[in-house]
C-alpha cells in the first residue's frame, strides 16, 4: 500500500512540474449573442461546452479560457467584445458574419496574435486568420438522402427551401437535390430561394400556399433560418406535413423540446455541431497543429466524437425514422467520411456538378438549374442562420442582376 502511495505522489509531482514548466495560452471565445443566447442546442450553447471541453492542458501547453458573448447580435455588438478578447488573448474564436469586421480589424492591430472564425471565410486569406467552414454541400447531401429515403414509399415529392441565393446556400439546395436523386432517382424535388433569411413581407406565406399547391408531399426541408422556420410551423401544425430542419435540432430550438404544435412532425434537422467543431479546433491550437491563414472545412466523419455535421435525434418521429433507417443513414454517412459518396456540388461555387435538376416550387422561383453561375465575391458566410446583414442579401441582389443583364445581352433567356 505505501508503495503505491509513494507512486500516486510521485505521478503527481510529475504531473505538477510538467504543468508548471508549461507554457501558458490564453484563449478568447466569442460565443453568438441576441435573444438565442445560452439557449439549450443553439451554436452559442454547443460552442461553450466544446471550448471548454478542448481547453484541457497538455504535457506542454496548459490554457486559460476566456468565454464571451455580445449583448446584440449584430456587427456593432462585436467591436469591443472581439478588440477586448485580442488584447487579452493568445488566441481568438467567434462565430458568424456579425463578428467579420471586428475579427478582421483585431487581426490588422495584432498581427502577432492568432485569429479563427467559424461561418465565414475571408478572401483573399488574412495571414493570421483561419477561416473555418462546415461543409455546407454535404449537409444538404445528408438531408436529401434521408427525404429520398422517405420518399420512396410515399408520393415520391419533397421540397427544399433555401436562403438566400448566395454560394452557401446553393451549396445546401444542391446537395440536397443530389441527395434526394441518389436514394430516390424517380423523386421529384421542388427548390426555392427564399428573399430574406428574415421572413420579410410574409415571404413564408407565400411558401406555405406553394407547397400545398404541390397536391401532396412526403418532406419539406429548410435552410432558410427565420424565413423557412416559419413556414415549416405552419405546415405542420396546419398540414400536417413532414419536415426536417437544418442549424440546429430544431425540435428543441424552434419547436420548445416539443411543447410547439405540429412538433410530432419534425423527423430530425440537419445540425452543425458546434461542440465538436470547436472542441477540436481549441485542441489543435494548444497543441500547436493549428494554421491560419487558410480555409479549414469540417464537415462529415465515420466517429460521432469528431463529426461536424449530423442528423439529429428522431425524438417524436421515431416511427418514420426508424432504426432501419438510422443504419442506413449510418452507411451512408460513412461512404461520404471515406470519400465514397460524393454531393458533386462545387465549392467555390455552389454550382451542381451534376445534371441533377430540380422544379420551381413559386412561378417566380429561380432553381439551381435555371440559375447562372455565381461569382464567389471577397468573402463567403454560413451563417445564415444566426442573421445576415441587409449588405449580403443586397450583395446577392447585384449578382443576380449582374447574370440577368449578362444572359439578356447574350440572347437566351431565365427558365422560370
Amino acid at each position: 500500500m505505501k508503495c503505491r502511495i509513494v507512486s500516486v505522489l510521485y505521478a503527481l509531482s510529475l504531473l505538477s512540474t510538467h504543468l508548471a514548466s508549461a507554457n501558458q495560452i490564453a484563449i478568447g471565445v466569442i460565443v453568438p449573442g441576441g435573444e438565442d443566447f445560452g439557449k439549450q442546442g443553439t451554436a452559442s450553447d454547443q460552442a461553450s461546452k466544446g471550448a471548454r471541453e478542448g481547453s484541457i492542458p497538455t504535457q506542454f501547453n496548459t490554457a486559460s479560457l476566456d468565454i464571451t458573448h455580445p449583448e446584440t447580435e449584430s456587427p456593432e455588438g462585436y467591436d469591443d467584445v472581439v478588440a477586448k478578447a485580442a488584447s487579452q488573448n493568445d488566441f481568438i474564436l467567434d462565430i458568424g458574419y456579425n463578428a467579420q469586421k471586428a475579427t478582421h480589424k483585431a487581426a490588422d492591430e495584432h498581427p502577432e496574435k492568432n485569429f479563427a472564425i467559424i461561418d465565414f471565410e475571408f478572401l483573399p486569406p488574412v495571414s493570421n486568420i483561419a477561416s473555418i467552414m462546415f461543409r455546407d454541400d454535404q449537409e444538404g447531401f445528408l438531408a436529401g438522402l434521408l427525404a429520398g429515403e422517405l420518399a420512396t414509399n410515399g408520393v415520391k415529392k419533397v421540397v427544399v427551401i433555401g436562403g438566400v441565393y448566395q454560394p452557401d446556400q446553393l451549396r445546401k439546395v444542391n446537395g440536397f437535390i443530389n441527395g434526394v436523386a441518389h436514394s430516390c432517382s424517380d423523386c421529384t424535388t421542388y427548390s426555392h430561394f427564399s428573399k430574406s433569411f428574415t421572413d420579410d413581407k410574409s415571404e413564408s406565406d407565400e411558401i406555405v400556399k406553394a407547397v400545398l399547391a404541390i397536391g401532396g408531399v412526403d418532406v419539406v426541408y429548410s435552410t432558410a433560418s427565420t424565413t423557412g422556420t416559419k413556414a415549416l410551423k405552419r405546415l405542420v401544425a396546419e398540414s400536417g406535413i413532414d419536415v426536417m430542419g437544418s442549424g440546429t435540432d430544431e425540435w428543441e430550438t424552434n419547436w420548445g423540446i416539443g411543447s410547439v404544435p405540429g412538433s410530432e412532425h419534425v423527423i430530425t434537422s440537419t445540425v452543425r455541431d458546434y461542440k465538436n467543431l470547436v472542441r477540436q479546433v481549441v485542441q489543435s491550437f494548444i497543441n500547436g497543429t493549428f494554421t491560419v491563414g487558410q480555409t479549414i472545412k469540417y464537415g462529415v466523419t465515420g466517429d460521432p466524437q469528431t463529426t461536424s455535421i449530423k442528423l439529429a435525434d428522431c425524438h417524436e418521429s421515431c416511427g418514420k425514422f426508424t432504426l432501419e433507417l438510422k443504419a442506413k443513414m449510418s452507411d451512408y454517412m460513412t461512404k461520404m467520411a471515406s470519400g465514397e459518396l460524393d454531393t458533386k456540388v462545387d465549392w467555390k461555387k455552389g454550382e451542381n456538378k451534376d445534371e441533377t435538376k430540380s422544379k420551381p416550387l413559386l412561378r417566380d422561383s429561380k432553381t439551381v438549374s435555371s440559375m447562372s453561375t455565381v461569382k464567389p465575391g471577397q468573402a463567403r458566410s454560413g451563417a445564415s442562420r444566426m442573421g445576415v446583414s441587409r449588405g449580403v442579401v443586397a450583395y446577392a441582389g447585384v449578382l443576380i442582376a449582374f447574370e440577368a443583364a449578362r444572359w439578356v445581352t447574350s440572347g437566351k433567356m431565365w427558365m422560370l
